[in-house]
């Protein structure tokens, strides 16, 4: 193959000077870039992620399968990240999935005890269910849209039928969130986390977001504020959060402020009540109960039987009788136990500013009630103040200016970077539009002057006289051939240009032979 084409480019050459053929392999060689460089810009898909977040061990079986199958891929995120042709993402990743190249984090949980033989100790079994359920749970906590990222710990004793002792099961969370969690969303963790472990009690998972803030704790309700500054917070923000929905409503988003202070009492207390009532009766009268005693005997000293039914006839014939009456009234004894978690609120005020702008008098007064009966606060007293201002709308303005600039700076660095990419093909493609026509041009000229140049036709000249000397020295002159005969005059140029004799012969041969035909 090199051959052939090397003797077609010396064919195509053929009687091209050095600098010639040096500028036609130049321009054949930028035509040749040119397409290239095209080919591989104005075609080229924009990247986007594969694989994130991934650990060396994975990227590296990843980027492995990629190269073998010829897909193209970066690495970024200091080698985190896997990127592909936005094209191709799917068809890349069920490559990787069909090779099992996928990262531990997508193939875990119970399949880790797969790997295990029949010589594994029990130990290393109850290691690896352990690590397998931890897998699970962070799993299913992912599934959350507010989760990115979740990392399970558990501690699961190990039951021993020769000891009493009872250690509790216990676990612990690290979530990574895009946002707050919720007292629900806490309560939620803590429920699943918890319902998947035998034996593990709610209050014995521990949760911590990335920021370090224990959103539960064992002493923690689950989903509560860690302490009373961010209870209060908390709930001063949900009522100011109420008020400023109400008043939004009449006068637009962004045109009204609230601010709510409150003294809350987060102690813990408990109280036990023991109250006495009288029992009276339909007349208002206290009741009573009353006991008696009769003792009869012939010594007034000796006191022998009580008073009953069976005695009567014998109480007859007594010479001594003594009775002991007993009065009691009656009671009602109530014990009462009243135990506070804390949260009662010893005070409350709230401040609310309206653009003046939006609203009017009549619309202030009815804010004004509409707000005092949702907190209970009353203008009276000074718990609640409702006042109409005019806003600074500056800031606004100039935060408004400023996204908009920035927009409009996007869009124009966008369609800048399009015109640009379009400028550089269109570069690119007239770069080698030209070298090809100063390719064509070149090729062209020289052929022009190799027929110029062409041996052949200069003999033909000579031989016909129009031509008055050769170009090559030693040979013999136009002088002494006009002094020999026509065959000797052929006979010498022969001897002389046997090549070019022999083409000028060829030539006039295909000249008569198309002649004939």
């Amino acid at each position: 193959m090199a051959g052939t084409f090397s003797e077609k480019f010396s064919t195509a050459t053929a009687g091209f000077s050095v600098t010639q053929k040096a500028t036609t392999v130049a321009a054949f060689a930028a035509v040749a870039v040119g397409v290239f460089v095209f080919a591989n810009t104005a075609g080229r898909s924009p990247m986007a992620p594969l694989y994130t977040e991934l650990g060396s061990s994975d990227a590296a079986v990843i980027t492995e399968h990629l190269r073998d199958t010829g897909i193209n891929y970066e690495l970024t995120d200091r080698g985190t990240t896997v990127m592909v042709p936005e094209n191709m993402v799917y068809e890349a990743r069920l490559s990787v999935e069909r090779a099992g190249a996928t990262p531990d984090g997508d193939d875990a949980g119970f399949s880790t005890l797969d790997n295990l033989g029949i010589t594994s100790t029990q130990f290393q079994q109850r290691v690896a269910f352990q690590r397998g359920l931890a897998a699970e749970i962070e799993t299913s906590l992912e599934q959350m849209g507010v989760i990115d990222e979740a990392q399970v710990n558990l501690v699961i004793p190990e039951q021993d039928l020769f000891t009493n002792d009872s250690i509790q099961a216990s676990a612990s969370v690290m979530l990574r969130t895009t946002s707050s969690l919720t007292a629900s969303q806490v309560t939620s963790v803590s429920a699943l986390v918890a319902g998947a472990v035998e034996g593990l009690a709610v209050e014995q998972v521990t949760i911590s977001d990335q920021n370090g803030t224990v959103l539960s704790a064992p002493g923690v309700n689950p989903g509560q504020p860690a302490n009373d500054f961010e209870r209060t917070e908390t709930l001063e923000a949900s009522i100011a959060a109420d008020v400023l929905a109400i008043v939004e409503a009449v006068a637009g988003p962004g045109n009204a402020r609230v601010a709510v202070n409150a003294a809350v009492d987060w102690s813990s207390t408990s109280e036990v009540f023991e109250v006495y009532t009288p029992v009276v009766n339909d007349n208002g009268e206290q009741m009573r109960s009353a006991s008696s005693t009769m003792v009869e005997s012939d010594d007034p000293t000796t006191a022998e039987g009580i008073l009953g039914a069976g005695d009567v006839a014998a109480l007859a014939a007594a010479t001594t009788v003594r009775a002991d009456v007993d009065a009691n009234y009656l009671v009602d004894r109530t014990i009462r136990t009243i135990e506070s978690g804390g949260g009662a609120i010893t005070s409350l005020t709230a401040s609310v500013v309206v653009d003046s702008a939006m609203v009017n008098d009549a619309d202030l007064a009815t804010l004004t009630s509409a707000v005092a009966a949702a907190t209970g606060l009353s203008p009276d007293d000074g718990t609640l103040a409702v006042a109409s201002l005019p806003f600074d709308t500056t800031t606004a303005a100039n935060l408004d200016a400023a996204n908009t600039a920035a927009a409009e700076a996007a869009a124009v660095a966008e369609a800048t970077n399009a015109q640009q990419e379009m400028m550089r093909t269109a570069i690119i493609a007239g770069l080698a539009g030209v070298a090809g026509l100063f390719a064509l041009l070149a090729f062209r000229r020289a052929r022009k002057t190799a027929a110029k140049d062409n041996p052949a036709d200069r003999l033909e000249a000579l031989l016909s006289g129009s031509q008055t000397e050769l170009s090559a020295p030693g040979r013999t002159t136009p002088t002494e051939l006009v002094a020999l005969t026509p065959g000797e005059q052929l006979a010498a140029v022969s001897h002389e240009q046997p090549g070019d004799v022999a083409e000028l012969i060829t030539s006039w041969m295909s000249e008569r032979t198309g002649a004939s035909r």
